[in-house]
């Protein structure tokens, strides 16, 4: 407050975060400020308490509206059942549907696909395991205590804010929020008095730092180049579809599956384009590219209703039963498969 550009700035960011609707990001504002308050004079601890209860009364008043608890629940399920490794880094979206709780569809926001488990740690735990997030929180603590150890409290603020929005959304995943956390943590770290390890030998150090180039060089192209790629191509693909030029956007989509070919969600969004084309290719061909799907991640969004009512308009009344029915299991309030399982099976579906 005692730079005027500092506080210029501050005033501009809190008009933008007025902008951006995020609860979460006013929670994690406010918690950091508090904390902040009790680090500068303890006998500020007393604010804890009322905070605390504040916080919680909150969260309970919207339990029972809000989605978010619901995939926690799905994601802890998924901890559970592959505690040590997990599932697999970026199989959240895959293997979600199948530990879904019921009652995920009748929250607020409810959707058919859930890419993230809207808690970075728990989607970290749920794909990598036990082992995976102690080593994530290893490397997390490393660095804080690197920073508060050279009283870097302003960086340490900034990273607390990330960190506990990330407890409640998906902006550890994304850009800007993704390589703007990271920098912070590399700031934390940089200038600290760390052990350093140095190899005397040239043969070590030209093996170890050819390795790490190859490394980072196949990093970059399957961890950047490639899903960029596949992004720009999929939202492309989009943008097509909205200036009603369906035929650019069936093209730029199975483009993007050529950079990113196990990406349900062009996939999915592929098949819904094709059966916008009302031909009998266009139809079996979404047919076919649903079924891919299928075979990939049985339990997916809307995979078993959609391909349900694509194959009744094609007249594979029998393929299209086992898909409604299993439509129906997923979602107990999809009301489109359960009329149109009544309507192929007068007992309400129960025969076969």
């Amino acid at each position: 407050l005692r730079n005027r550009w500092a506080t210029l700035s501050t005033v501009l960011l809190l008009v933008a975060l007025g902008f951006c609707h995020s609860r979460g990001v006013w929670l994690a504002l406010g918690i950091v400020a508090l904390l902040g308050m009790v680090v500068r004079d303890a006998r500020r601890l007393w604010l804890v308490v009322p905070a605390i209860l504040l916080i919680g009364w909150l969260g309970v008043s919207r339990w029972e509206k809000e989605v978010r608890p619901m995939i926690w629940l799905g994601a802890l399920k998924m901890v559970a059942a592959r505690p040590l490794t997990g599932f697999g880094l970026g199989t959240f979206v895959f293997n979600y549907p199948q530990f879904r709780p019921p009652e995920y569809f009748a929250r607020l926001k409810a959707a058919p696909v859930t890419d993230h488990a809207h808690d970075e740690l728990l989607e970290i735990a749920a794909e990598q395991g036990l082992l995976g997030l102690g080593a994530t929180l290893w490397l997390w603590l490393a660095a804080i205590l690197a920073g508060w150890r050279q009283r870097r409290f302003g960086l340490l603020a900034a990273l607390g804010i990330l960190m506990i929005h990330g407890l409640l959304d998906v902006g550890l995943r994304f850009p800007p929020n993704q390589p703007l956390f990271w920098l912070l943590l590399g700031l934390l770290v940089a200038g600290a008095d760390l052990k350093t390890i140095t190899l005397q030998s040239p043969p070590a150090r030209v093996l170890l730092a050819g390795g790490c180039a190859v490394a980072a060089l196949w990093v970059f192209w399957a961890g950047v180049v490639q899903p960029v790629c596949g992004d720009w191509l999929d939202r492309q693909s989009h943008l097509a579809a909205d200036r009603h030029d369906v035929a650019t956007a069936v093209v730029q989509a199975r483009q993007a599956l050529t950079h990113q070919p196990f990406r349900p969600q062009t996939r999915y969004w592929l098949a819904s384009l094709l059966a916008q084309i009302p031909t009998a290719a266009s139809q079996d061909a979404a047919i076919a590219e649903l079924e891919r799907l299928q075979a990939l991640s049985p339990d997916y969004a809307n995979v078993p209703a959609n391909l349900g009512a694509l194959l009744l308009a094609r007249g594979r009344t029998a393929q299209a039963i086992p898909y409604l029915r299993r439509a129906v299991a997923m979602n107990p309030l999809d009301a489109d498969s359960q009329r149109a399982l009544q309507d192929l099976l007068p007992s309400g579906g129960s025969s076969h």
